[in-house]
């Protein structure tokens, strides 16, 4: 029987970008929807929809190579259970 160990820090770097990236995603559906049932156009909720859009891009692509890097083998140890019992 083998045990994968997975470093914590690129673990936690995974659930935190994203969760960002899921709430930064609500946030500019709320602000696209906003925008789209106001009847006269807003500006400033036109930009703010564009900067959350982007900032959920980013963070998605960030979220994606922590998973990379996880799950591709990249930083992945395998330990026997043998190893544990010496």
């Amino acid at each position: 029987m083998e045990i994968v160990l997975v470093q914590g820090n690129d673990l936690k770097s995974y659930e935190i970008f994203s969760s960002l990236a899921a709430l930064g995603l609500a946030t500019a559906v709320g602000m696209w929807t906003n925008y789209f049932s106001v009847s006269p156009a807003s500006p400033p909720l036109f930009w703010s929809a564009i900067c959350f859009s982007v900032l959920t891009a980013v963070l998605s692509v960030f979220a994606y190579q922590s998973h990379s890097k996880i799950f591709c083998k990249q930083i992945k140890v395998r330990a026997s259970v043998k190893d544990f019992f010496r």
